[in-house]
């Protein structure tokens, strides 16, 4: 977990998991594993819940933006539902801060929702809890449907972006307007890969999804262009920073 964090649309991150597994070509060049081999913290697919973290944004008064779960997944199979609604409780009762979870599991999502309003006495998601799926090319598109409409703040995180997505997600948006079921889709997140052998990112699929954003309203985040470091070829796009966020929820990026 850290106080402070280099990642541009957070300030802080907090693990109260750890250990994930490869599910999609997107996770091929992790950076949670890098991370966890480089400080020989152990196997990477041995996922550990740390209840003892449970408690760490209790511990910040101050607002914060936190990244959940940034060296994991909290939708992971190895977790239990009660694992994940201890998670969730926590946010729920440290209100001041505003989450952001993000998963490539998002299959299990509703099924683990419907379960939880049942067992909380709750009906509706938290506004200060953003609900996020990575998708890195069009091939993982469906999991936007899946996680759509259940939370007040819906994100895709497109990186490492590995192929185009903006025609396929274009359509989707619009079939939602047809049949007069909006998506919820508030924020964009693109950015290139970083790390050893990086699969470098194309302009015009970065301009493709830019484009949708806008005719949509959404609003865009240009991470990085990627390489051999996430700086290395830093974040302008057409001598431009994008750095749009949703309204909902505190949007304060805390200085470094």
């Amino acid at each position: 977990m850290a106080d402070k964090s280099k990642i541009e649309w957070t300030d802080a991150t907090w693990n109260p998991v750890t250990g994930c597994q490869k599910v999609s070509p997107g996770c091929d060049n992790c950076y949670a594993e890098r991370i966890t081999l480089r400080f020989n913290r152990g196997p990477f697919d041995d996922v550990k819940y740390h209840q003892d973290r449970l408690d760490q944004p209790s511990r910040w008064k101050r607002p914060r933006m936190i990244f959940v779960n940034s060296i994991s997944d909290t939708f992971n199979s190895h977790l239990d539902n009660y694992q994940i609604a201890e998670i969730f409780n926590q946010m729920r009762s440290a209100p001041q801060h505003t989450y952001q979870v993000l998963t490539k599991r998002a299959n299990r999502v509703r099924r683990w929702w419907d379960w939880y309003k049942g067992i909380a006495d709750i009906d509706d998601w938290p506004e200060n809890i953003w609900l996020g799926t990575s998708i890195e090319s069009a091939k993982f598109l469906s999991r936007l449907e899946r996680i759509d409409g259940i939370a007040p703040v819906t994100f895709i995180s497109a990186e490492p972006l590995i192929g185009p997505i903006a025609v396929e997600l274009m359509d989707y948006l619009f079939d939602r307007q047809i049949v007069g079921n909006k998506s919820s889709l508030n924020w964009v997140i693109v950015g290139g890969e970083s790390g050893p052998k990086p699969r470098l990112m194309q302009k015009m699929w970065v301009d493709q999804v830019r484009a949708v954003c806008k005719a949509n309203h959404v609003p865009f985040f240009f991470k990085q262009w990627g390489g051999r470091s996430p700086r290395l070829n830093g974040r302008e796009l057409d001598g431009e920073t994008f750095d749009a966020m949703p309204s909902i929820g505190i949007t304060l990026k805390q200085p470094a």
